[in-house]
């Protein structure tokens, strides 16, 4: 197997230091209760689970030198007609669309002591994957932070704090709007309508029936709430189970998404497809070389990051009041 460029530097301090005599005296008892409290140290950040490759296609560029990126969508208008005496066409029209949008640099690096390579290289294990781990979970908790709500500082706009996405208030129930408050039909309807709303508006292009790249996203305790809830005081059937199993839109229950991020009051619709929605990366953590500094040694990385883009008009569409 080829190493790579950190792997060979690694393999040559690791070499070094297993080649001095001071290394032989270590008692592997303390190596190993040392070991204990430089994992403890590793893993001290604990960060967020990472869910926006789930939710949304990831684009990765892989372009080290690109400061932005574009990308195309298509855009019609016109309808034929039958012919009139006048000998009048019905012309049409097509246009496909540039937007452009800046990819945005940042950093991430990791540091150990030469006494921890020292304790890790006596068990045999790798302290550099332990903390190359910690290091990439935080570019990617910064890049779930920047796919949900963007970087203002820097006009990047999230998927959440978007004002852009088209908004439409609930069907009046009979007891009011809120879910809690509304029968099993009742909700179904509200869900129904959002789509057929967005299927509408779309001139029926976007949310059509049965698929299945069709999302729904709800706070998450109206997702606990209708997924936990029965139709009944005699069903075994959740509201969950029966809005899957009679809205037209939604194939199965996976494709409903409960997700903290989400107003308490809204539910939201979208498509998981790379032409609608989509976020991008310039390029992944790149690790570089290890620097030695004094009796330390650095471990730099850099990325760019491009944000969450909404590649077409109405491809999100949101209802709140429920």
């Amino acid at each position: 197997m080829k190493m790579t460029r950190k792997e060979i530097v690694l393999s040559a301090i690791t070499a070094s230091i297993l080649a001095t005599d001071s290394f032989a005296d270590v008692n592997p008892e303390n190596v190993a209760s040392a070991l204990v409290k430089v994992e403890t140290e590793a893993y001290k950040v604990d960060y967020e689970d990472i869910t926006f490759h789930e939710l949304f296609d990831v684009i990765n560029l892989n372009d080290r030198t690109a400061t932005s990126f574009a990308y195309y969508y298509l855009t019609e208008s016109g309808k034929a007609q039958l012919s009139n005496s006048d000998g009048s066409i019905a012309w049409v029209d097509s246009m496909i669309k540039m937007k452009q949008a800046p990819l945005h640099d940042g950093n991430v690096g990791y540091r150990y002591s030469m006494k921890e390579l020292e304790r890790v290289a006596k068990l045999g294990t790798s302290l550099d994957g332990i903390k190359v781990e910690t290091a990439i979970n935080a570019s990617l908790s910064l890049a779930q932070e920047i796919c949900f709500f963007g970087d203002e500082s820097r006009d990047i706009v999230g998927f959440f704090n978007n004002p852009d996405i088209p908004t439409i208030s609930p069907k009046a129930g009979a007891n009011g709007n809120d879910w809690e408050n509304k029968t099993p039909k009742e909700i179904l309807a509200d869900i129904n309508y959002l789509f057929a709303t967005a299927f509408t508006r779309t001139k029926q292009q976007e949310f059509k029936v049965n698929s299945k790249t069709n999302r729904l996203m709800l706070p998450t305790a109206k997702f606990s709430y209708i997924a936990t809830t029965p139709l009944s005081e005699v069903s075994d059937t959740t509201i969950l189970e029966f809005i899957v199993n009679k809205s037209v839109y939604i194939t199965c229950k996976e494709n409903v998404i409960p997700t903290p991020q989400m107003a308490e009051n809204s539910i939201r619709i979208y498509q998981k497809d790379k032409k609608k929605v989509a976020f991008y990366w310039g390029h992944m953590v790149d690790f570089k070389a290890p620097q030695q500094d004094n009796l330390e040694f650095k471990v730099a990385g850099d990325f760019s990051i491009g944000g969450l883009a909404l590649r077409k008009p109405m491809s999100v569409f949101e209802m709140e009041g429920i």
